[in-house]
């Protein structure tokens, strides 16, 4: 990943651009096409990280997070404050349409607080992903992937290295062909990182894993919900050929916190967001549920481990 790498520097938009980790090496790059666009692929490192966040005495916060837009006046710092309110160290968040891909410093209104956000969009206010860091956090990242608006990596330092995979998967209506090329970009960035390190999933999977853990006990645990969709079965398939488990799926909750998406009318509810860990490291997540305060004006609720 740094061959012929070339020197550049991330433009920040904010007062306290100085703070962000130094994001000084880019690589060449590698095209390919996703169902929004051709892309760039680019690796962008830190040359050193300064803090050691993953250790077996750190907690850490890690929420997933539909926020439905994040280019609106005021919204970021919106997202920020609910945040920091929820005590979250990584959030991954989807739908972020912001465009184009770099990181940027949101300053808490009223506050000396911020949050650092690394972005991934495309040349619309459309899908995107972003992964919104506390301060702390920030000062582990090691290496941050835009690798398009529906999927970017994040690697911190720490006792294991840390590799977070941040998702916006299509929607269950979406043409097979679109779906089939998104895991298909998903397992390329898995093959690309050690099998050693820990790896977690955090995004809006549009899909619905079910009950039925026949066949996928190892992946599956007691505590899902419903039937499983065309994509909740491409998630689970993927989860085992990657020795992935369902974080949600681990941890008994009332379904007021299991619930990640609610629609309009308020009463039909679904699972669609999750949190997925490899299996060596499953004892590592300590829980995983749907904050259904924090508010930003979205139709999902974070989902926080």
């Amino acid at each position: 990943m740094t061959a012929n790498v070339n020197t550049v520097a991330y433009n920040t938009a904010a007062s306290r651009a100085a703070d962000v980790p130094a994001l000084i090496v880019q690589g060449p790059g590698k095209e390919y096409t996703t169902s929004l666009r051709t892309a760039t692929t680019t690796t962008t490192t830190s040359a050193t990280a300064t803090r050691r966040l993953m250790t077996p005495k750190q907690e850490v916060r890690i929420a997933a997070w539909n926020v439905r837009t994040g280019h609106q006046v005021g919204q970021k710092e919106t997202i920020a404050r609910e945040l920091q309110w929820c005590k979250v160290g990584v959030a991954a968040l989807s739908e972020l349409q912001l465009t184009g891909s770099g990181t940027t410093v949101i300053q808490l209104p009223d506050s000396d607080k911020y949050t650092t956000l690394y972005y991934s969009g495309g040349s619309k206010h459309a899908e995107g992903v972003g992964f919104a860091l506390s301060k702390e956090t920030a000062a582990s990242v090691l290496c941050f992937r835009p690798l398009s608006s529906r999927l970017a990596i994040l690697t911190l330092t720490g006792t294991v290295r840390t590799h977070i995979f941040l998702i916006y998967a299509p929607t269950e209506v979406s043409p097979d062909s679109t779906k089939d090329d998104f895991y298909s970009d998903l397992q390329e960035a898995i093959d690309s990182v050690p099998t050693k390190d820990l790896l977690l999933l955090a995004g809006d999977f549009n899909a619905h894993v079910g009950t039925n853990r026949s066949g996928w006990e190892e992946i599956l645990g007691n505590f899902s919900h419903g039937t499983a969709n065309d994509n909740g079965l491409r998630l689970l398939s993927f989860a085992s050929a990657n020795n992935l488990v369902v974080g949600n799926s681990l941890f008994q909750h009332p379904w007021k916190h299991q619930v990640t998406w609610r629609a309009p009318n308020g009463k039909d509810t679904s699972v669609l967001d999750y949190i997925l860990i490899n299996k060596c490291f499953h004892s590592s997540l300590k829980d995983v549920r749907s904050m259904r305060s924090a508010d930003c004006g979205s139709d999902h609720h974070l989902v926080r481990a």
